[in-house]
């Protein structure tokens, strides 16, 4: 939803705000 999450995954922080983009950068490089 933000973009960068939508890009890589986004399923860590689909509606999650809390979370930030670094996990989903992490978990899929």
């Amino acid at each position: 939803m933000t973009g960068a999450l939508g890009k890589e995954g986004g399923r860590t922080v689909t509606v999650n705000p809390t979370i930030p983009v670094i996990p989903a950068e992490v978990v899929e490089p």
